[in-house]
């Protein structure tokens, strides 16, 4: 799936940073559908209202991208591509953030010699905004598509760039450090962390569907439906999976993960959460094991029905 933006005023966002310090990664799909803009601004970190202590990816009115970075006194170290990123065709972005004194750009499994220049000092506590299509003031509006968006808090390797080039899923490239995913499917959340873009002005699911040539991988997850609504379990703060020793959840903690949304519509009239078995830490289980499960929230402890491992 992907959006698409019209270049006026149309943006993707969250308020909650996938990432806190260096280093990290970001990798994109972006088909351009005009030349000549000023500046198409696929992606950017920073606080809301000022360029100053942020991060971007800026693609010139030739189409020529560069990895970006603007430091608190409003300094910008940035390096371009001599390529040009391509009207009409999916071309994929990946920009590694090192630290201060080193950002490397990959356009279509092409990277540049690393930008060694030092960035100086961007306080990271400052940066509310992750927004894709224009810049934490709201410029540089993309008029574009944009898909298979992902965050990692490492480097990247040239090796993860090409795996995720050649199709792969971001969800199968260095899982370890994996915070961010969002394939753009129409409720724009996050499929491994807890940022749930939000749709700005006209942008919108791209109609017909036009997708990014990324593969859609079988996931393992675990299934668990629990009595109750969606909505009256929503308080869930923790899951931890127990192996049940003498039929009481006194056995070895397996895994736990905290914060994953309920899918809107029940099952059997049961509150339905499906979470990647690599979310909590149980990514050896196999689809014949049934975990037992004990949920914690906050005030109480819900009942689970039943609790397995799917393939999808």
């Amino acid at each position: 799936m992907s959006y698409i933006l019209d270049g006026t005023g149309d943006y993707l966002v969250t308020t909650t940073k996938p990432v806190t310090a260096y280093p990290f990664s970001v990798s994109l799909w972006l088909k351009r559908l005009s030349e000549g803009v000023a500046s198409h601004i696929p992606f950017s970190m920073g606080k809301g209202g000022t360029v100053n202590g942020s991060f971007s990816c800026n693609i010139d009115n030739s189409g020529n991208p560069s990895i970006r970075a603007t430091n608190d006194a409003g300094t910008v170290v940035s390096k371009a591509s001599s390529t040009e990123v391509v009207v009409n065709q999916w071309d994929h972005l990946v920009l590694v953030y090192t630290s201060a004194t080193s950002r490397t750009l990959y356009l279509n499994n092409v990277g540049l010699s690393p930008d060694t220049d030092d960035a100086g000092t961007i306080t990271w506590s400052n940066i509310n905004t992750f927004r894709l299509g224009v810049n934490p003031v709201v410029g540089g509006d993309t008029h574009g598509k944009i898909g298979q968006v992902a965050v990692w808090n490492s480097s990247l390797s040239a090796a993860n760039v090409t795996s995720l080039y050649n199709g792969d899923n971001p969800l199968t490239v260095a899982t370890s450090s994996l915070v961010a995913y969002w394939p753009l499917t129409a409720d724009l959340s996050d499929s491994k962390g807890s940022n749930t873009l939000s749709a700005i002005s006209n942008a919108q699911l791209a109609s017909p569907a036009d997708d990014p040539p990324v593969d859609s991988p079988t996931l393992k997850y675990l299934k668990i439906l629990m009595n109750g609504s969606a909505a009256s379990t929503s308080g869930v703060q923790g899951i931890v999976f127990q192996v049940p020793t003498g039929g009481n959840l006194t056995g070895t903690k397996i895994g736990e993960f905290t914060n994953k949304t309920f899918e809107a519509s029940l099952e059997n009239n049961k509150a339905v959460l499906k979470v990647l078995t690599s979310d909590f830490g149980g990514g050896t289980l196999t689809v014949s094991d049934t975990p037992v499960a004990l949920v914690k929230t906050s005030t109480k402890t819900s009942t689970i029905v039943s609790c397995t491992v799917i393939e999808e």
